[in-house]
């Protein structure tokens, strides 16, 4: 559980965290001093947003409570949805839709046109070398 309160006289920002189902504690895992007056408007949405970067995750908000003045009403975690299972981690390769032989034969080509285009960059090397190389002529 998290709460951001914000005391819009003092300009004070609070983050305190607990483990589900246990009451608030009395002091704030983050507290800061900064004002706000400029992003909080009269009317405005208040919502959620998430990133962690190219990494793939999920993120739930179970449930949540907002009040502009005063303290925000609490959660009836009772009432709150399941927790949804989580798939173990595992190496996941986006291949789409592919069928296990589609994927094989994907494979496949990639490893073959890597392979020979290897092949045809040291080809071109040697070649270039070979073209530029000093000729000794009988008289040096």
């Amino acid at each position: 559980q998290v709460w951001v309160d914000y005391d819009g006289l003092s300009n004070r920002i609070d983050v305190t965290m607990a483990p589900f189902n246990e009451d608030k504690p009395a002091r704030p895992l983050v507290s800061a001093v900064r004002d706000l007056s400029s992003v909080i408007r009269q009317e405005m949405f208040v919502g959620f947003s998430s990133a962690t970067d190219s990494v793939i995750s999920e993120h739930y908000v179970l449930g949540w409570s907002f009040r502009v003045k005063g303290k925000a009403p609490p959660l009836a975690l009772s009432n709150l949805p399941i927790f949804p299972e989580l798939e173990p981690p595992g190496i996941q390769i986006p291949l789409g839709s592919l069928t296990p032989r589609e994927a094989l034969i994907t494979l496949f080509l990639v490893s073959f046109f890597l392979f020979f285009s290897h092949i045809l960059v040291v080809r071109c090397i040697v070649s270039r070398r070979k073209k530029f190389a000093e000729e000794i002529e009988d008289w040096e």
